[in-house]
This record gives structure tokens, C-alpha cells and sequence, in this order.
């Protein structure tokens, strides 16, 4: 009797097999991204673009052992540019693999979800907007691809590739929605497939099929182009290189200034353990990644939204820690916080009445609402703008949707403070003055730049810290997409007044 082993799991003669998997807990560690919702911001039958950029996603963190950091690949590609299919009415899964095989997909930094089929061209593989400017093609970006594709038929055939490879992407009976399968579970004598929520926050963030609902599903063998990180470096029409180095010099001249150093009350933090080590850094302590996927706050269209970005990815990451790494991944809705104006808008904002809203009144997933860039419409917060589910009919809200609160905030400033506050809780939210030299790091070296400005314009989250040669260095998480920077984040020098990083630090304690 031949014996495969994998994960701790025993195939005997490929038809016994274990009685439950889940790669959402592989021996208490979560290998799933976050939920997602094809019906957000309306209603799109995408199922089958979410079905095989979740499984490709999931493929890519189990290759990856859950290492920093957390690639989520972009659906929208897939609405936009498959021609085989037909976006937002309905599309396969083969078809699907078969564009990412012949051509390659980008990250969700690059293109976000906006539920609806768009022209296919440059920009819709991966594009970035400035204030005043536009939006345009990006150059030099991340790409993620196939090597091969199959279809796989019956229960057991489909479990092995499951546990040997990955989820899988599977139709759901006959109907034309297609889901991620993610695990199976055994009860008595029913087994139920494991399948990954993308239907909106009425359903659970995993729920069970039983196993005869699918009976043939589809999959992607990866191709390795993430530890070389190879990159797509076609350059661009030179008139759309030469209008972006013409307008951008101006663009963080030209930010609201809403903040005085000099107005700020500094609050003192909880007592905390001031032992920190010479180093440290929330993307791998002890080989484990606590941090979320990377955001951008610049697309679909131009907003500036770094309050929120910073405000929730610190939450979240805050969140991960707590529990453990642990499945569902919470990842907050930014774009609630602009319907409700929850601490500014896409011209700005402040960190600290942030904090004070979700104290107050909590905030949503981003299953909730996905990400649009756009500003409020109404003065008052409702259930709708908060949370909503949508399907052909229309949207509704969803009035008892889950959300979570801080139960307490405040500031934080000098980096033996920050270093504490970020060691014993988690990423800190920080103000800097961004400058065209902090638009243009490509990584690599660290950053130093020092200002005579007195205020901030931009604000980014601090996770961690180093030294190199000798030189202290703040490990920062931008939200200016995985093209910028080392994949999304900077290494910016410790002690040396460094954009006025370390002069206005803020923070807050989620509640669980």
C-alpha cells in the first residue's frame, strides 16, 4: 500500500483519505486571504474571477508558508481583459486560468474591485492616480502567472488536489456561480465541501456545500515569480512618462496642510513592558507574518484617504496579532469610514477624531463595503452606509452588521516610546511631510530627508524597526500600492528628524 504524507495527512491508495481539512487551520495556522465580496460596491456575477484569483492567492501563501507578506491577486483584471468570458453577466474558471497562463495577472494594489466590466488596456492591469492629474498606466509592477491548468472530477480527486496543491476553483451545481473550495468536512456519514464566502456579509466568512453540490472543479499550477519578484518594466508612452514627471513635483505642495505640530496634546500611554529588543518587526516574529495585505488608496480613482489606510491597517494588524494569525482575516472598510465621515475624506484627515469614531461607533469589514475613493453623501451615518448587500435587485443595508470598536486611544511620540507601544500592542499610526523624494523611493536603501516644515501631510503606519551598519531605521507600511517602495513598505531612518516621523505618533486598542 503506497502512503502519501502531506500536512499530516494520509492518502492510502489515493481513495482513503482523512475525514476533515481546512487550510484555514493547518495545524493551528491560518494559509487563507481575506474574505471578499463580489457584490460590493453592486451586484456582479464575477463568482468565477473570485473563485481563481482566491484559490491563486491562497496557492501563492501555502507556497509562501504565510511569509510576508500577503499577495491578494486583482479579479478585476479578469472582469476587465478575459475575453472568453464575459465580465460582470458570467465567465468560467478555465477560461479564466487559461488568460492568467497566456498572458499574467497583477495584485489588487495594481487594479481594485470595482464590479463592473471596464475597457481592457493598460491600465487595466495596473494604473495610479494623483490628485489633479488623472489616472495612468503604471509601469514596474509585481506580475503573477501560471504554468499549467486542469479540471479534476469526482470527490476524491478533488480532495487530493486540495490538500496537496491548494483550494481549488469549482462551479456550484448548475447553477453559474462558481466558488473556492477550501477543505471539506466529514459528519457522520456526509461530507461537506469547505468554501470561501464571496456572496457579501449576510453569509458566513467560510460556509458548507454538500459534496455532491460539485462534483468537477478546475486549478492553476503557479509559477514561481514572487521570490525574484519579477516585475513588469514595459515602459510607457513617453507623453504619459513626461506629464506625470511634469505635474506630480506639485502634488504634495498642494495637499491640505491639516495639522500644527505645535496644537498637538500629547497623551500619555498605558504602562507598558519597556524591555524591546535591538530589533524587531511585526512582518516575522518567530518566522510568523502578523501583517495584512497592502492597500492603495490612490485607485480606482485619486483620494486622500492615508488616514484611513493608516487608522485600519494598524486595527487590523492589531486584531491579527491578538488572535493569533488566526481565519477569517479582519480587514477593515475604508470606504465606510468615508461614507460616514468617520475623521476626514478623500482631502484629508485626522487620526485622532478616527480613533474617536470607531470608539464610539465602531467599524465595519471590508466585505462591507468595498473600496470606491469617494466621499460621503450624507451627513448622518446609516446602517446602508456602514454595510450593505447587493445582488440583482439593488443594495440594502445590512442593519445588524458585525463591528468592532477601540476601547482606548491616544498619541505617542520619541522613538523609546514608539518602540514600546509598537513591541508590546502593535503598528503605531504616524504623520510624516511627504516630499518627491519619498514619492520616488523604489526601496532598497534606507530613507532620510529632513524638512523645515511644521506640518504633515501624510500618514503611514509604523510596524517595526532595524539597524543596519550600524544606522537605526523604522520599519513604515505606506498605502501607496506594492510597486512603491520594498513591496508597499520603506526602511526611513531613527533619530534624525527624518519628514517629522517621530514627532506625532498616534494608536488605539482594538476591542475583541
Amino acid at each position: 500500500m503506497i502512503k502519501l504524507f502531506l500536512l499530516g495527512i494520509v492518502i492510502c491508495n489515493a481513495f482513503k483519505i482523512s475525514e476533515n481539512f481546512s487550510w484555514a487551520d493547518v495545524d493551528g495556522k491560518n494559509f487563507l486571504t481575506y474574505t471578499r465580496n463580489q457584490n460590493s460596491p453592486q451586484f456582479c456575477n464575477g463568482g468565477w474571477a473570485f473563485a481563481v484569483t482566491g484559490a491563486l492567492s491562497d496557492r501563492i501563501k501555502i507556497k509562501r508558508n504565510a511569509a510576508f507578506p500577503e499577495i491578494v491577486l486583482s479579479p478585476q483584471v479578469l472582469i476587465s481583459c478575459d475575453t472568453q468570458s464575459d465580465g460582470c453577466t458570467s465567465g468560467s474558471a478555465l477560461n479564466a486560468y487559461q488568460y492568467i497562463k497566456d498572458n499574467w495577472i497583477s495584485d489588487e494594489t495594481c487594479t481594485n474591485y470595482v464590479a463592473k466590466k471596464e475597457e481592457c488596456n493598460e491600465m487595466s492591469l495596473c494604473k495610479n492616480c494623483f490628485d489633479g492629474m488623472g489616472c495612468w498606466a503604471q509601469h514596474n509592477y509585481y506580475i503573477y502567472t501560471i504554468s499549467s491548468y486542469g479540471t479534476l472530477h469526482g470527490q476524491i480527486e478533488i480532495m487530493q488536489e486540495v490538500v496537496t496543491n491548494g483550494p481549488v476553483s469549482c462551479q456550484l451545481g448548475q447553477s453559474a456561480h462558481y466558488v473556492e473550495v477550501v477543505g471539506w468536512r466529514t459528519s457522520g456519514q456526509t461530507t461537506y465541501w469547505i468554501v470561501k464566502n464571496t456572496l457579501g456579509p449576510k453569509y458566513p466568512s467560510l460556509y458548507e456545500v454538500p459534496t455532491e453540490e460539485i462534483q468537477e472543479c478546475s486549478y492553476g499550477e503557479l509559477k514561481d515569480t514572487w521570490t525574484e519578484g519579477i516585475r513588469n518594466t514595459t515602459k510607457l508612452h513617453t507623453s504619459i512618462e513626461k506629464r506625470f514627471e511634469t505635474k506630480r513635483k506639485s502634488y504634495h505642495l498642494e495637499m491640505l496642510q491639516f495639522l500644527q505640530l505645535d496644537q498637538l496634546i500629547i497623551t500619555p500611554f498605558s504602562s507598558l513592558n519597556a524591555d524591546v529588543p535591538t530589533q524587531f518587526d511585526w512582518r516575522n516574529v518567530d518566522g510568523v507574518n502578523y501583517l495584512t495585505n497592502n492597500r492603495n488608496q490612490h485607485i480606482p480613482i485619486y483620494c486622500g484617504s492615508c488616514w484611513a489606510h493608516a487608522v485600519t491597517s494598524t486595527l487590523s494588524d492589531r486584531i491579527n496579532i491578538k488572535l493569533g494569525n488566526k481565519y477569517p482575516v479582519v480587514l477593515f472598510s475604508i470606504q465606510s469610514m468615508l461614507n460616514c465621515m468617520s475623521g476626514g475624506s478623500c482631502g484629508g484627515g485626522l487620526t485622532q477624531p478616527t480613533f474617536k469614531h470607531i470608539h464610539l461607533n465602531g467599524l465595519t469589514e471590508e466585505h462591507c463595503h468595498t473600496y470606491e475613493a469617494i466621499n460621503g453623501k450624507r451627513v448622518r451615518c446609516s446602517d446602508e452606509d456602514q454595510c450593505h448587500q447587493c445582488d440583482e435587485d439593488g443594495c440594502e443595508p445590512v442593519k445588524k452588521a458585525k463591528r468592532y470598536f477601540v476601547s482606548e486611544f491616544g498619541y505617542v511620540k520619541t522613538a523609546r516610546d514608539m518602540k514600546i507601544e509598537i513591541f508590546n500592542r502593535g503598528p503605531i499610526v504616524c504623520g510624516v511631510y511627504a516630499t518627491q523624494e519619498l514619492d520616488d523611493y523604489e526601496g532598497g536603501y534606507i530613507f532620510s530627508q529632513k524638512t523645515n516644515k511644521t506640518i504633515l501631510n501624510h500618514y503611514v503606519s509604523v510596524v517595526g524597526w532595524g539597524v543596519e551598519d550600524g544606522v537605526e531605521y523604522w520599519i513604515v507600511r505606506n498605502s501607496w500600492g506594492s510597486y512603491w517602495g520594498d513591496m508597499g513598505y520603506a526602511k526611513m531612518k531613527m533619530h534624525s528628524d527624518n519628514l517629522l516621523l517621530e514627532h506625532y505618533c498616534s494608536w488605539g486598542v482594538p476591542k475583541l
